[in-house]
């Protein structure tokens, strides 16, 4: 993919231009570096924007698709910043737990306050911390979020089922 990458920067620039067609060349590397790795959405998606610079818009949507088959909800930002911080609070004593303050709107903020007042037994905090956390997060990247073992252990908890439901 990298390789690939490399062939559309050399084609780009008329110092760098081989004889043989970057673009054919970056192609090349990009099917086979899908071929290598089906799983994987960045080829499709480099793909994609060489197909688009070509102005082949029907394949590049093609391999958009494909793409977007392959995208996992946990393939962001606020994943990775949310389970460091879940896995740094999940480390702590139950006495050593940062008080629950006012939580400012966010996703980053309300789902480790949530899991706070979870472990410190308040329910009503935790299912407004939920409901704003479900609110400005997509539902999928919600429902793995939720499912994480820091707070799947709270799913029976009454009036927080509704956040364990797909």
């Amino acid at each position: 993919m990298l390789v690939a990458l490399a062939q559309v920067r050399r084609g780009v620039n008329p110092k760098l231009k081989k004889l043989v067609d970057f673009r054919v060349s970056a192609e090349d590397l990009l099917r086979q570096s899908i071929a290598v790795d089906v799983a994987n959405p960045y080829p499709f998606l480099d793909l994609a924007a060489l197909l688009r610079f070509q102005n082949k818009n029907d394949a590049a949507l093609s391999a958009l698709q494909a793409a977007s088959l392959r995208v996992q909800p946990i393939d962001t930002l606020p994943y990775v910043e949310l389970t460091t911080e879940l896995t740094k609070l999940s480390a702590l004593s139950d006495w050593s737990l940062p008080e629950i303050s006012r939580v400012p709107p966010g996703t980053t903020t309300a789902f480790p306050a949530a899991y706070v007042a979870l472990r410190k037994g308040n329910f009503v905090k935790a299912k407004e911390l939920l409901t704003l956390a479900r609110s400005q997060t997509d539902p999928k990247l919600f429902h793995y979020l939720i499912n994480d073992q820091a707070f799947v252990k709270y799913a029976k908890e009454p009036g927080l089922q509704e956040f364990f439901q797909k």
